[in-house]
């Protein structure tokens, strides 16, 4: 079973006495490998007073090759209300959809509220401002819980089924004017296929003056198209590789990780569910192959019963976890993500300073493990920085301050200072 939020926007067009805005979403969405699909729709005026909506049609659809012979049913949730404040209202209508939105489901209140200003009655919904209201819970049967059914809002319809006849009314002078809504539309998020938000900061890179990291070796054309976790330790298997790097803020690769377990000191290797190569651009977020994009996770389903930690590696850094759990966000802009921000202090790192470092009030990985074993030691220096000493223009793990090449400084100033130290990271 998977819970799912989301959170789609509605922007009404300029009424006589000024503009009004319309939240549509859907929460609570579940998917029973018993057979049904369900979730509520939610709605929220955040214009400064009340509005008055209805609508002819919302449509939608999902991919039906999971299903097998759906039907689908509306009921009210009985927390909306109308102009009077009953909230005993109609919940509405839904069925499917023919001619040009043949197998779509189109939901509707009733377009006659919309063709008549008499009918301006209990069955056109009141919003107060700033209020979520969950208006109707959609089922739908048939489900064969063999993959994601992949929601999504169709924008536009035949036959007087269209989610452009969402109309707001008003019941000031004049009375009973009233707008079509101009829709906006976002990404239907999920638990499968998450997109990472995340944050973090390598110490052998950051410049405390620009509160950012250089660049050195993308601008000096050093950074590899294929991602360098292929060996060991790490032995991923991912086979990330561009042709060409996406972005001149691009620092390096990374590889994180997630693991999903009930508390985060039960989150050691075996909890792992996925990793992916990406990205690190110098103000210290994560992207995907792209250069921009927030760094996905196809094929990969969270579980809604437990937490999802991140674990960031990094070839010669510290690794280091999330101290809490990714947070949803489905706010603006609109695309759903799970975030998480190792920058923010040593709290914001399992095991807090014990395996990273705060420099200038952020929070960093600590340079100086260039065999990845998880501590900084002799054999980091002695295998790794000491044969490579002397060389310039490199990409190399002895590269501790990621400059391109090997000197003094990358013993002196980072080996020698975390000389000892260990991962936080089980």
């Amino acid at each position: 079973m998977k819970k799912l939020f989301t959170y789609i926007t509605l922007l009404a067009s300029a009424l006589s006495f000024g503009q009004t805005r319309i939240d549509v979403g859907v929460i609570n969405f579940m998917e029973s490998p018993s057979g049904t699909v369900h979730f509520d729709i939610t709605l929220e005026c955040t214009r400064s007073d009340t509005a008055f909506i209805a609508f002819s049609d919302l449509v939608f659809t999902f991919d039906w090759s999971q299903f097998t012979n759906p039907m689908v049913s509306v009921s009210s949730n009985r927390y909306v209300h109308s102009r009077t404040g009953n909230t005993s209202i109609s919940p509405g209508f839904i069925r499917f959809g023919s001619q040009n939105n043949a197998n779509k489901v189109i939901y509707t209140m009733n377009p006659q509220f919309i063709d008549s200003q008499s009918q301006f009655n209990d069955n056109v919904i009141a919003l107060d401002n700033g209020v979520v209201y969950s208006s109707v819970h959609v089922e739908i049967t048939g489900y064969t819980g063999i993959a994601d059914p992949a929601f999504s809002w169709v924008t536009s319809g035949a036959r007087n089924e269209s989610i452009s006849n969402m109309y707001c009314f008003t019941t000031r002078q004049p009375k009973f004017v009233s707008s079509a809504a101009e829709m906006r539309f976002s990404d239907f998020p999920s638990l499968g296929s998450p997109r990472l938000d995340l944050t973090v900061f390598l110490e052998g890179a950051f410049n405390s003056a620009t509160g950012e990291m250089n660049t050195t070796l993308n601008t000096n054309g050093l950074i590899p198209l294929s991602n360098p976790y292929s060996g060991a330790p790490w032995n991923y298997a991912g086979g990330e590789s561009v042709t060409t790097i996406p972005n001149a803020d691009v620092v390096d690769w990374v590889l994180v990780e997630i693991r999903e377990t009930y508390l985060v000191s039960n989150a050691a290797a075996s909890s792992s569910l996925a990793k992916r190569a990406g990205f690190l651009l110098k103000d210290g977020t994560i992207v995907d192959l792209d250069g921009s994009s927030y760094l996905e996770f196809d094929n990969t389903e969270f579980n809604p019963n437990k937490k999802q930690f991140v674990v960031v590696y990094h070839r010669n850094h510290l690794a280091v976890m999330s101290a809490d759990s990714l947070t949803y966000n489905d706010s603006l802009p609109p695309i759903a993500r799970w975030e998480y921000d190792f920058s923010t202090g040593a709290s914001a790192m399992y095991g807090g300073v014990t395996g990273a470092k705060v420099k200038s009030g952020v929070s960093m990985m600590m340079a100086g493990d260039a065999d990845g074993t998880g501590q900084i030691s002799a054999s980091d220096k002695n295998s790794y920085w000491q044969p490579a000493n002397g060389n310039l223009n490199i990409y190399s793990n002895a590269d501790f301050n990621m400059d391109g090449q090997i000197s003094a400084s990358d013993a002196n100033m980072m080996w020698r200072t975390n000389n000892g130290r260990i991962t936080a990271t089980p």
